[in-house]
């Protein structure tokens, strides 16, 4: 595979600008110039989600759009038989469905803020490289 592929090792290490026995050099002007043309080597950036997008999440629920279809099932029959307040209990269905969807997708955010936070507290680890045949941070 790294020879097919990759052209072998020889070629790799020629793009990269590395030797085989003592990798980058690692003074300052070579990482500048490897951060210019390589770009910096960092972790990403977690994305964070959107409110909008964890309200559509728990709308997805099944359980929810099953009571969802029993409460229009509840309003139709409400409305004939008592045209005046039966249509009342489907809407009270309605309206307890919206504050859980809304509850749910509420504590969805926070948590997933709470661990992109997390993530990013994971980003300012150092490691330890071996640049020159020696080591350094």
């Amino acid at each position: 595979m790294l020879n097919n592929e990759l052209r072998g090792t020889d070629y790799i290490l020629k793009s990269l600008q590395t030797e085989a026995n003592s990798g980058i050099m690692g003074d300052q002007a070579d990482i500048r110039r490897r951060i210019l043309k390589f770009g910096a080597n960092e972790k990403p950036k977690p994305q964070r989600i959107r409110w909008c997008s964890s309200f559509k999440e728990a709308l997805n629920d099944r359980l929810l759009l099953l009571i969802a279809i029993f409460a229009i099932v509840s309003i139709i029959p409400g409305m004939i038989i008592h045209p005046k307040t039966g249509w009342l209990e489907g809407c009270i269905i309605f309206g307890a469905l919206i504050i859980q969807v809304i509850i749910s997708s509420y504590n969805d955010f926070t948590k997933d803020t709470k661990f992109i936070e997390l993530q990013s507290l994971n980003r300012d680890e150092m490691i330890p490289v071996i640049r020159g045949k020696r080591g350094s941070m």
